[in-house]
């Protein structure tokens, strides 16, 4: 293994802590990678998601748009335009940038292309990532259809499964299916208590709602949001974040924020 493919799998590794530092330490060995190997589309592509996500959880507040990760993308397609992986990533790359035909348009071709050149667990991640774009854009009987089929297929299912399932379940309105779907991940970090949160408000449960509010808040520690003050309302700072949810229809949207804003807005930062 040579260098660039070394720093690119130590990347992998930080990026799966899933938090604030280690998506941070993720993009700085990535961007090692390319300055040894300007044309190794892996690390475009590893980059551009690692960025993406650190947009998404405003784990870096300099990055405050999708410009570079979809700059990332591009060139990861231009080395290599036969993976069907750096289609993948530039699929989510315009989901959330909120180009939904394009994003379409690109999953189609990375699952044709996935169904040659990747291994049946691999093609399953693929599936459920599909799924969450259609559950985001109001395809949320077929996101589930596909989300348990994959679950069903495997014989160990990826926990991100899970979440993406609770996803298209709440989307589809089935609030309890979907905290079932979701206490399979057990305490689950803050980026899915949200869903939870959700759910329970949904369902009208509003002490335990405030319950995983705080929690949330407790557990965010610096990785997370910080508040200017201690006194200081949760919810004018988390909601900038939620806008970036890329529901394609608006009331979904509203509902999604609403649902936060009633577990949040009473909560003081730490």
């Amino acid at each position: 293994m040579d260098k660039p493919a070394q720093l690119i799998a130590k990347a992998e590794t930080f990026y799966s802590y899933f938090r604030r530092d280690a998506n941070a330490e993720a993009r700085r060995l990535l961007h090692q990678a390319i300055k040894m190997d300007p044309n190794r589309a892996q690390a475009y592509a590893e980059l551009a998601y690692a960025d993406l996500t650190a947009w998404l959880y405003n784990w870096d507040p300099a990055i405050t748009d999708l410009g570079e990760a979809l700059a990332h993308a591009e060139r990861a397609v231009a080395c290599d335009e036969h993976d069907y992986y750096n289609h993948w990533i530039l699929a989510d790359v315009h989901l959330y940038r909120r180009n939904f035909d394009k994003a379409a348009q690109l999953f189609e071709v990375a699952r044709e292309m996935a169904a040659d050149q990747a291994i049946p667990e691999e093609q399953r991640a693929l599936q459920v990532d599909w799924a969450d774009m259609l559950l985001l854009t109001g395809k949320t009987k077929q996101a589930v259809d596909l989300v348990e089929d994959a679950i069903a297929k495997s014989p160990v299912p990826e926990r991100w499964f899970h979440w993406v399932l609770g996803w298209a379940y709440y989307a589809d309105g089935q609030y309890e299916r979907s905290l079932k779907a979701l206490d399979k991940l057990g305490n689950p970090r803050n980026a899915i208590r949200k869903n939870v949160i959700a759910n329970l408000v949904a369902l009208k449960r509003f002490d335990e709602a405030k319950a995983h509010a705080d929690k949330y808040i407790d557990e965010e520690g610096d990785h997370g949001i910080r508040f200017a003050a201690a006194d200081a309302m949760v919810w004018p700072a988390l909601e900038p974040i939620e806008d970036r949810v890329p529901f394609m229809d608006g009331k979904q949207h509203s509902d999604w924020k609403s649902r936060l804003s009633k577990a949040f807005e009473k909560t003081a930062g730490k």
